[in-house]
């Protein structure tokens, strides 16, 4: 009895473990995902920024309403996008695109489950909302 006692224990750590590092790795991709969504769609505002002579453009991605369990924030900063949630399965990830001539600023939650990006063509910056 003993013996099968100390080896459920075995297990139920193992799964627990198990559980944790999957769900680790599903955010990491969903966050890689975002981020390459933002990059995708801000390439597509500057090529079309390059072939007309807008002030303005604006485009919307719909992105996943939680990352997890909880909601979460993607914050532009000059040449870095930061996916940052918070609560019990906090989740930080940081990528840096450089670009020379655009950067980014401005927030949005996860909330609405979309974002939007708003390419000033005369600052080349690329507003997130």
């Amino acid at each position: 009895i003993l013996l099968s006692l100390v080896f459920l224990s075995f297990i139920l750590v193992l799964s627990n473990d198990f559980k944790e590092d999957s769900s680790d790795e599903i955010k990491e991709y969903i966050a890689d995902n975002i981020f390459s969504n933002i990059e995708k769609t801000s390439l597509e505002l500057i090529s079309i920024k390059n072939q007309t002579q807008a002030d303005s453009l604006t485009k919307t991605i719909s992105i996943p309403k939680r990352l997890g369990e909880n909601d979460y924030q993607i914050i532009g900063k000059n040449q870095s996008l930061i996916l940052q949630s918070s609560g019990g399965s906090e989740f930080y990830k940081k990528k840096t695109i450089n670009w020379k001539e655009f950067w980014f600023e401005g927030s949005v939650n996860s909330q609405n489950s979309e974002i939007n990006l708003l390419l000033n063509t005369t600052t080349n910056k690329i507003v997130i909302s």
